[in-house]
């Protein structure tokens, strides 16, 4: 079985629960910062990737990420910070 799905340990007073429960949600909120940054980075990453293919058209990169902001529904500002993101960190 796995780690999150084990039976809780027994916390006998509220201020041990709080401890608990707070490291637990500290600790998710962590792991979803972290899994977020590294999207982002990858989303930047791959729309780079593919425009510097595409160089020689000087429009290329804005209609990908129109198309894309379309396509899949997220704003063009968050496909662009992507990109920014991924150009500022090559190496994540």
């Amino acid at each position: 079985m796995s780690k999150s799905f084990q039976q809780p340990p027994n916390v006998s007073s509220y201020a041990g629960l709080l401890t608990r429960v707070r490291a637990v949600l500290i600790e998710g909120q962590r792991r979803i910062e972290a899994e977020r940054v590294r999207i982002y980075w990858e989303t930047g990453r791959l729309v780079e990737s593919h425009t510097l293919k595409h160089s020689d058209r000087a429009e290329y990169g804005a209609e990908v990420i129109g198309r894309l902001s379309k396509d899949l529904n997220v704003s063009t500002t968050v496909l662009h910070r992507c990109v920014k993101f991924d150009q500022k960190y090559p190496h994540l």
